[in-house]
């Protein structure tokens, strides 16, 4: 195994949160793996998207480093017309880069 993971899908709208607010749009991620007790939640942000501003998870993330950790970024080239959007986010489970998992 690559420790690679890949998938297609319609990039979401913003979610409803609580009270008035809106959630800017997201994927959330629960990850299951040998050696962890428990499973592990974190979300997929889009780079470029106005609404990460104001998206209260992401509001509350006051260390940049950490909050770009749940940050995908655009891959080389598919910004183009007519091209399909393609995004790079890894998973570090440990260590300086480590993704920011949630408690839920």
């Amino acid at each position: 195994a690559e420790g690679r993971f890949r998938f297609t899908t319609v990039k979401p709208g913003p979610v409803p949160g609580r009270g008035n607010s809106l959630q800017a749009p997201h994927i959330n991620v629960l990850l299951f793996s040998r050696g962890l007790l428990i499973h592990l939640h974190t979300r997929i942000y889009f780079d470029g998207e106005a609404a990460n501003a104001a998206d209260p998870l992401l509001s509350s993330i006051e260390d940049v480093k950490v909050r770009d950790t749940l940050v995908a970024r655009r891959a080389d080239g598919s910004s183009q017309s007519g091209t399909p959007a393609h995004y790079r986010w890894n998973i570090v489970m440990q260590g300086d880069n480590e993704t920011a998992f949630l408690e839920l």
